[in-house]
C-alpha cells in the first residue's frame, strides 16, 4: 500500500513539474487525430483519383504530340516507262514469230514496227514450260505484264520450285528495281520469289492485246526475261487493224 501511494506522489509530483510535457503530448494527439480525418475525406489523399489525373494528363500530351507531328510522307512512285538506253537487239515487223532456245537470257528486248495504224493490237506470248516474263511498252508505258508464265511446277510447292528461286536470286526486277528475293515486290510469294503462272493448258500460252491509240507512235518494245537455263519462248505482236504490213 505505502509503494502504490509512494507511485502516486511521485506521478503527481511528475505532472506539477512537467505540465508543459503533458499538454504538448496531448496536443500532438489531437494533431494527429485531425489529420488522420482530414486526409481520409480529403479528394487530394484519394489515391486513384491522381491516378486517374495523371493517366489523362499523359493522353492530352501524347495527342498533343501527335497533333504537331507531320504524318510520314508515303513516296509515290513515278508511273513505269522505258528504261533509259534500253538495248534492242533485233527491230522486227509486227505479225512475225520471234523464238528463242537455249541458254538464260535476263533480259532481251525487241523493237516491233507497227506502222501508222491505230487499234487493237494482238499480242501471243509462249513461254513454254520453262517460266518466262514478258513486258510491253508502246508510247513510253507498260501496256502489258505477263509476270512469269510457265508451267506450275515452278510455281510454290510445285517440285522445281527450287531450280526457279535458284536462278532468279539477286536478278534485278524490272518495275520496282529491287533484286529478288524481296517481299515488298508484287506478285511475290512469303520468302520474295515471283509466283509463275499457268495461264493455259499449253502451260505458258498466253494471248492479249493493247491499244495502239497514236498514229505517230510507230514502234512497241517487248521485253523477255528468261533466267532459267533450257528456256524456251517466242512471241508474235499482230499488226494493227487496217494496216499495210
Amino acid at each position: 500500500m505505502t509503494q502504490l501511494n509512494q507511485t502516486n506522489t511521485n506521478f503527481q509530483r511528475f505532472k506539477s513539474d512537467y505540465w508543459w510535457l503533458y499538454l504538448i503530448v496531448l496536443l500532438l494527439g489531437v494533431i494527429l487525430s485531425l489529420l488522420w480525418i482530414f486526409c481520409h475525406r480529403c479528394v487530394i489523399c484519394d489515391n486513384t483519383m491522381l491516378i486517374e489525373q495523371i493517366e489523362r494528363l499523359e493522353e492530352q500530351i501524347d495527342q498533343k504530340r501527335d497533333e504537331s507531328t507531320p504524318p510520314e510522307e508515303i513516296p509515290i512512285p513515278p508511273p513505269p516507262e522505258t528504261p533509259p538506253n534500253l538495248p534492242v537487239v533485233e527491230t522486227i515487223p509486227c505479225n512475225q514469230v520471234t523464238t528463242f532456245k537455249g541458254e538464260k537470257m535476263y533480259d532481251v528486248s525487241y523493237k516491233v514496227e507497227l506502222g501508222n495504224a491505230t487499234g487493237t493490237t494482238p499480242v501471243l506470248f509462249d513461254a513454254s514450260n520453262v517460266p518466262d516474263r514478258f513486258i510491253v511498252y508502246y508510247d513510253n508505258r507498260i501496256v502489258i505484264d505477263t509476270d512469269y508464265i510457265g508451267s506450275r511446277d515452278f510455281n510454290s510447292g510445285g517440285p522445281q520450285r527450287g531450280q526457279f528461286n535458284l536462278s532468279i536470286t539477286n536478278k534485278i526486277e524490272p518495275i520496282t528495281g529491287k533484286k529478288y528475293p524481296d517481299r515488298s515486290i508484287p506478285n511475290t510469294d512469303s520468302f520474295g520469289y515471283p509466283y509463275v503462272k499457268t495461264p493455259s493448258a499449253n502451260a505458258g500460252e498466253f494471248s492479249t492485246s493493247f491499244n495502239k491509240n497514236k498514229a505517230d507512235v510507230t514502234t512497241a518494245i517487248v521485253r523477255v526475261f528468261a533466267p532459267t537455263e533450257d528456256t524456251y519462248w517466242e512471241f508474235s505482236m499482230g499488226c494493227p487493224p487496217n494496216s499495210n504490213n
